[in-house]
């Protein structure tokens, strides 16, 4: 029976084959003296990994994979082989894999009990490791959209404010007030919502500064008026 450390070798990744390629690792020899593992992927992308890597693979054609059965449907296929179908959860937008893990005894004897258990168990435990790893990666993608666009609503507000600010200020445009703020940001070479930032904490740009333009950073009549 495979041992408790058998199962802290398997890999947690979004990607199956790197997730079945620690599994085949894990399973020899501990669990069987070969493992052959088949995937393939619904873009087409197919996979064999066997451990070890010399053994001849077992498993059936990549085009025989089609339907798998449950992952409980594990079966014999000849003398000292247990073979364990495998298929992704169903979930939207994930790239979904099928295919099979066959486990071989070269003593010629039927798994016991206590190895076709562990052989499942692995199996199930690798497919969950993809999903779970799936579902990280999106959680995280979502929080920092939800990051990104908290941040945007933030920066829109600052620097609305300062155009605001300017507009009164220099008793300017809206567009006048955004080009006075850009052109302040690339005089300093700083982003725009911080120099909005700034706008908003003290009523105006720095006067010190001497801008280009039709608009001076400080208080006045534009030209002309």
């Amino acid at each position: 029976m495979l041992r408790a450390p058998g199962y802290a070798h398997l890999v947690a990744s979004v990607e199956p084959a790197v997730v079945f390629s620690s599994l085949a690792s894990a399973c020899v020899p501990e669990l069987a003296d070969e493992c052959h593992v088949t995937l393939v992927e619904d873009d087409g992308v197919a996979y064999r990994i066997s451990m070890p890597a010399t053994a001849n693979c077992l498993d059936t054609a990549i085009e025989d994979v089609g339907d798998v059965p449950p992952p409980w449907a594990a079966q014999h296929t000849g003398p000292g082989t247990l073979r364990t179908p495998i298929a992704s959860p169903r979930a939207d937008g994930e790239r979904r894999y099928r295919g099979s893990v066959v486990h071989r005894w070269l003593d010629g004897h039927p798994p016991t009990a206590a190895q076709m258990h562990a052989a499942l168990l692995l199996v199930d435990l690798a497919v969950v490791l993809v999903a779970r790893e799936r579902l990280s990666e999106q959680l995280r993608h979502r929080a920092e959209t939800t990051e990104n666009l908290r941040q945007a609503v933030l920066t829109s507000r600052e620097i609305g404010a300062a155009l605001g600010i300017l507009m009164v200020t220099h008793k300017a445009t809206q567009d006048e007030a955004f080009a006075l703020l850009r052109s302040y940001s690339q005089h300093t070479h700083r982003k725009l919502r911080d120099v909005a930032a700034d706008v908003v904490l003290s009523g105006s740009l720095p006067a010190q500064v001497r801008l280009r333009g039709p608009l001076s950073a400080g208080p006045g009549p534009r030209d002309g008026r």
